[in-house]
């Protein structure tokens, strides 16, 4: 039994000795700093007797100096070496641990670069590692870091070997594997493996990750290798294996593995096997896996039992499985060109639920007893492509043979399959069967083929063959098979005075239409009196020309070879409504009404009723007056082109209708008032006065406007009267000047200008 001692505190009672670099207290080494060798380690290690090690710094194998280590340091007795997160690197040219005693127990040392023909960083037997990291070793044979090991809580990442890229012959609990190579087992080979990770491990030839062993609860993530993209020979329990991928067969594992209760998940296999190939499956689950055949699994004398498919996926054959025996399986939504769920296999107590195949074989291309099909589809076989026995479809479909294509049947139950030919079987012959409301085009429920002893009822086909067509019957018994129809009519309106279309459509329960067959249509009026009367046939159409007025009319079968019931539909007879709106010009401030008029198609005015006007997005809703009109106020308008929207939305009476025009406002002209003015010479100031007003004589306040005299520029703002005062200055010289007051305009109005006479007169 390995035990383990903390390190005690030195005092004057501790038996210590030195020799060279290590310090020895009793039982326990301590290693210094300076001790970095193969050699010095090797000293620590085998020159004393049952201690503990415990490493303070990193190891490095010196070529000068440790030549004789090549093969690994041998350790032929128990101990335990604490590394204490510090690195022994091998530098590529030799193994690090040769272990041929027991109860080796190693902690917490970085394995690193370590070579060997077998095991790169340890060889041996009897001995455990915990808590410590291989990187980067290589074995030319096995074990590209442990060989016959026992290994926990440790990380293994980039090790290599030829067979079991990190770990050959030995255990790993609570383990990560990262990365490692090999051409067999690109992480582990024969070794048992719990609650252990295996992420982006490859395998030239086979097995990503593992080959052989056995693992538990383990995690297999973006494995690789060419055939068996994770494991193979291997006994699996309670596995996740997700994204794994191989370049032949076995996405994730193969090779007669055995999986129990594990989950796949979106693994691909290029060839056969997106998950599993020739491997033994029990209560797992398979989702989204895919290959070129076999989706989920393939192989030949295997068997899976008690688990899920969904939504798995094969570019050729079985959606699902390919060439494998399932038990009380369960499959949903899983495609191929053939076999939608299984190709080429049998199949006993399993559920095939909206299963497809773009070719033959919407579930299984096979064998099927006691299963369930329900919802699967195909271009032929919509369920099945094989003999079946007890076993029930339902509402499975295809374009040849809805349920089965061409085989034998006996003991079996078929509800509302339906295709073009063959609603329930194409082809087939049955014994002991029952069919029930089954549908096809041409053979309700069989279209050729053999019946024996069986029962067609409620079966139905459009063109003919309700229970069966060119089938032969021995002792069966066909119960209403007739088809059941259903006519359909719809409400409309129509515009008074121009009549209307009614159009009548007859289609069987699986809505296929039926043309040109007798309808017989009435019209009564809001009395319930009949106003209309006539034969329609369906697919066709019926013109009817009514009163004003709400109308029901009610349609019902006039052949009495269709069994249809009647149906009521709403006829309302209305007139139309139309607007009349001519565009108007009008000017910023000055109301020029848009006038809508709103009347009915005889012209009459439409009075006393709302419509709503839309200008520029703004929506309000108006009352026409007696002569039809809304006088829309255009004075709120800015200065601009404004589109109008107008619409009314119809009444008992009316029709909606709609239309569209313009609004155009012009800028406005203001106006100037100025008066001629006198001043004397010795004025040094002289004041001019200017109102400005706008085109409906109201004050223009706070606006700035110019006034120019003898070449000079004078500015001034408006008050609140609209007048401005400008100060005149440097006009000193008697004579006659002009004064021109302007102002500049805006986004409402335009420029303007006016002139008054100045006189300036000696004195």
């Amino acid at each position: 039994m390995i035990s383990l001692f903390a390190i005690s505190a030195v005092n004057a009672q501790d038996n210590v000795t030195c020799d060279n670099d290590v310090a020895i207290f009793d039982d326990e080494v301590v290693l210094n700093a300076s001790a970095n060798s193969f050699a010095e380690l090797n000293h620590a290690i085998n020159d004393n007797e049952d201690v503990n090690i415990y490493f303070d710094h990193d190891f490095t194998f010196d070529n000068d100096t440790d030549s004789e280590f090549k093969d690994g340091i041998l350790i032929n007795r128990s101990v335990n070496i604490f590394g204490n997160g510090h690195m022994i690197n091998a530098t590529g040219n030799a193994r690090i641990f040769n272990i041929i005693s027991e109860n080796v127990f190693i902690n917490g040392v970085n394995f690193v670069n370590g070579y060997a023909q077998n095991g790169g960083a340890i060889t041996g037997n009897s001995y455990a590692v915990i808590d410590c990291k291989f990187i980067s070793n290589n074995a030319d044979n096995f074990g590209g870091a442990i060989f016959n090991g026992n290994a926990e809580n440790c990380t293994f990442e980039g090790n290599t070997a030829m067979n079991g890229g990190a770990i050959y012959n030995g255990s790993a609990k609570n383990c990560t594997f990262n990365s490692n190579e090999a051409s067999f087992g690109g992480a582990i080979y024969d070794t048992y493996a719990i609650y252990c990770e295996f992420t982006s491990n490859y395998a030239l030839v086979s097995s990503g990750a593992m080959e052989g062993g056995s693992a538990y609860n383990c995690t297999f993530n973006r494995n690789s290798a060419l055939k068996y993209g994770a494991a193979s020979k291997a006994n699996l329990i309670k596995c996740y294996f997700n994204d794994n991928n191989a370049s032949t067969f076995g996405g994730a594992i193969g090779g007669d593995c055995f999986a129990n209760n594990c989950i796949f998940i979106n693994n691909y296999a290029a060839n056969e096997g997106g998950a599993v190939y020739a491997s033994y499956v029990n209560n797992s689950e398979f989702w989204d896996n895919h290959a070129t055949h076999g989706g989920a699994i393939s192989g030949n004398v295997h068997s899976v039992e008690n688990s899920m498919f969904f939504n798995n996926y094969a570019k050729e054959r079985g959606g699902a499985l390919n060439n494998i025996y399932a038990y009380g399986c369960e499959f949903r939504r899983n495609h191929a060109q053939e076999g939608g769920a299984m190709y080429g296999s049998s199949a006993k107590n399993c559920t095939f639920i909206s299963n497809y195949a773009t070719d033959s074989s919407g579930a299984i291309k096979g064998y099927s007893e006691e299963c369930l099909f329900i919802d699967n589809s195909a271009y032929r076989a919509g369920a099945c492509e094989g003999d079946s026995l007890n076993s029930k479809f339902e509402e499975n479909h295809a374009t040849t043979g809805g349920a089965i294509y061409g085989n034998f049947v006996n003991d079996c139950i078929f509800i509302e399959n339906y295709a073009n030919e063959g609603g329930a079987i194409y082809g087939g012959s049955a014994v002991l069967c029952d069919f029930i409301e089954n549908h096809a085009k041409t053979g309700g429920a069989m279209y050729s083929g053999a019946a024996v002893r069986s029962n067609f009822t409620g079966n139905v086909a459009n063109i003919s063959g309700g229970a069966h067509y060119r089938t032969s019957l021995t002792d069966c018994i066909l119960k209403d098979n007739l088809p059941k129809y259903k006519l359909t009519v719809t409400d409309f309106e129509a515009i008074y005075g121009f009549g209307g279309e009614i159009r009548v459509k007859l289609s069987d329960s699986q809505s296929y239409m039926i043309n040109n067959i007798r309808t017989l249509v009435k019209i009564y009026d809001s009395d319930n009196k009949l106003v209309f009367v006539s034969t329609c046939l369906s697919g066709g159409t019926c013109f009817v020309d009514l009163d004003l007025g709400e109308f029901t009319m009610v349609v019902s079968m006039d052949d009495s070879n269709y069994n249809a019931d009647p149906v009521t539909s709403h006829i309302t007879i209305k007139k139309a409504s139309s607007f009349y709106v001519k565009g108007v010009t009008a000017t910023y401030g000055i109301n020029n009404p848009l006038i809508i008029n709103l009347h009915d198609a005889d012209g009459s005015i439409i009075k006393n009723t709302k419509v709503k006007v839309n200008v520029d997005g703004v929506i309000k809703t108006y009352t026409t007056n007696k002569n039809g009109q809304v006088l829309l106020d255009t004075s709120s308008y800015n200065p601009g082109t404004h589109k109008v929207t107008v619409t009314f939305n119809g009444n008992s009476k009316y029709f909606k209708s709609s239309t569209s025009s313009t609004i155009t406002v012009k800028k406005a002209k203001p106006f100037i008032i100025v008066s001629k003015m006198k001043y004397y010479a010795s004025e040094k100031v002289k004041k001019f006065y200017m109102i400005l007003k706008d085109n409906r004589y109201r004050a223009m306040k706070n606006t700035k406007v110019t006034l120019k005299v003898n070449g000079k520029t004078y500015t001034a703002k408006t008050n609140s009267k609209g007048r401005a005062t400008f100060k005149i200055t440097k006009l000193n010289k008697k004579g006659k000047f002009t004064a021109t007051a302007k102002y500049g305009g805006n986004n409402y109005y335009v420029a303007v200008s006016g002139s008054a006479k100045i006189t300036v007169n000696k004195g």
